[in-house]
């Protein structure tokens, strides 16, 4: 711990000594060019955004970020690269101050190494901005864009890489592969950035050449021209908050329909638990389907609230044998021809009691359309031979084609009173030899394919 306390020491001392380097650099180079009321001026606005980040949310994630890297390069564009340097540490220094009047306990080393990074990132920007173009304190053109762009994005790659390090060396950790996902980690403001980076300097080059038409000078010109392009930033500054404000609804409205979802699952298992008393086996086969018919659904690449739909439809697809005696379903021998007629109307009460499980819920849709036909048509077969209609081929919904394909493979690998349960590799035998006939040969390939692939074994 101590030889990491040392290491992170040195490592502050060596940034603070760069960046007292480069400031040094920017002196000797400028001079001490620009107004004491300039510095003040955005050093004081440096101060307010360090205290007042702006509200922001990313890939559903609340930040914040601050509008420093504008009030730096704005600095930079109407004052001159000392004025930004001072200006871009005045709101950390600000900070380390208050902390020490307030005896806060203060990571000293986090804040010099803070202190450092802004120093050098805003000082490189400023001596790449002044090498490649004399504009400056008030003199700008077209042609000062590119080299003030280029700058700009050299300021915050820098800086991201700086703090990367920095977090890297208190970790111990200098791999690539931590830099790398530190550095990552930053990448999100790089949009923000670049797009305070063109609007300061649109704003800044059509309003200076307005002073400058005038006669204005400079510092006035320049604080008058810093406050109105703080206005139409307010407005963004709204703007950004109002996303907040939005998105925090938008997570209130996801967390409404979260907790629908999980009363339609409650009520559905209450359901299906009332299947699981009456008769034990289909409430396991149901269960089953369900897992067979979700991975057939995935090889069909069909969509999340698709395949949502057919788990639920593959829970439900038997719960019309509620309304079939007992006696019948649970008959240990085969069934007669009046039995098996009673049995094959599960399908219509299966479909009468779907529309009521979702008459008028969210689900009285596409979706309900979906588990009625699976509720409904799962025993058709792709001959025309099934019921209750007889449908042939396509005019069976592929939904019901798969459910009706994983319901007869669970009953072949399901032992009963009356028979014994098949192989894994029997019954894809089976399946493969009625294809055409009972099984659509397209979802017997698909469901032959998810076994290759161990997607569907017997649970």
């Amino acid at each position: 711990m101590h030889t990491d306390f040392l290491k992170i020491k040195i490592y502050t001392a060596c940034l603070l000594v760069v960046a007292s380097a480069l400031t040094f650099q920017v002196v000797l180079s400028h001079g001490t060019e620009g107004s004491l009321l300039l510095i003040v001026f955005f050093s004081a606005l440096n101060i307010l955004a360090y205290l007042h980040p702006i509200p922001i949310v990313d890939r559903d994630e609340e930040k914040s970020v601050g509008i420093d890297f504008f009030i730096n390069s704005l600095a930079l564009l109407l004052a001159g690269p000392l004025t930004s340097i001072l200006a871009s540490v005045s709101g950390t220094a600000y900070s380390m101050v208050v902390g020490f009047l307030k005896k806060e306990p203060l990571n000293w080393h986090r804040r010099a190494i803070s202190l450092s990074n802004i120093a050098i990132s805003v000082s490189i920007m400023g001596l790449s901005y002044t090498r490649f173009s004399g504009g400056h304190g008030g003199s700008l053109s077209g042609e000062d864009a590119l080299p003030f762009l280029f700058s700009a994005a050299l300021n915050f790659t820098l800086n991201s890489a700086l703090f990367s390090l920095a977090i890297s060396v208190e970790k111990g950790d200098l791999s690539p592969k931590s830099l790398c996902n530190l550095f990552s980690f930053f990448t999100w403001t790089y949009r923000y950035m670049i797009w305070d980076a063109i609007y300061v300097f649109l704003g800044a080059i059509a309003l200076t050449s307005s002073f400058n038409a005038a006669g204005s000078h400079f510092p006035w010109g320049a604080l008058l021209l810093g406050g109105m392009l703080l206005y139409p930033l307010k407005e963004r500054i709204n703007s950004l908050r109002l996303n907040v404000n939005y998105n925090r609804q938008n997570k209130v409205l996801h967390s409404l329909n979260s907790s629908l979802q999980d009363s339609n699952k409650a009520i559905t298992r209450a359901f299906f638990a009332s299947l699981d008393a009456k008769d034990p086996y289909t409430a396991q086969h149901s269960f089953r389907v369900s897992e067979y018919a979700v991975a057939v659904a995935r090889r069909f690449e069909f969509k999340d609230d698709d395949i949502q739909a057919i788990q639920l439809a593959g829970l439900l697809h038997d719960v019309g044998k509620m309304k079939i005696p007992s006696e019948i379903l649970n008959k240990p021998s085969g069934l007669s021809d009046e039995e098996y007629a009673r049995i094959k109307e599960h399908p219509a009460h299966g479909l009468s009691l779907v529309r009521k499980i979702f008459e008028g819920t969210k689900y009285e849709n596409d979706r309900f359309r979906l588990m009625s036909n699976i509720a409904s048509l799962h025993h058709e077969r792709y001959d025309g031979k099934g019921y209750p209609k007889g449908l042939v081929g396509e005019q069976i919904p592929l939904e019901a084609r798969i459910i009706g394909l994983v319901d007869a493979f669970d009953a072949m690998t399901t032992a009963r009173p009356y028979r014994e349960a098949l192989s894994l590799g029997a019954a894809l035998e089976e399946i493969k030899a009625k294809a055409g006939t009972q099984f659509c040969p397209l979802v017997v390939e698909r469901f032959a394919d998810c076994m290759r692939l161990g997607k569907v074994k017997i649970l």
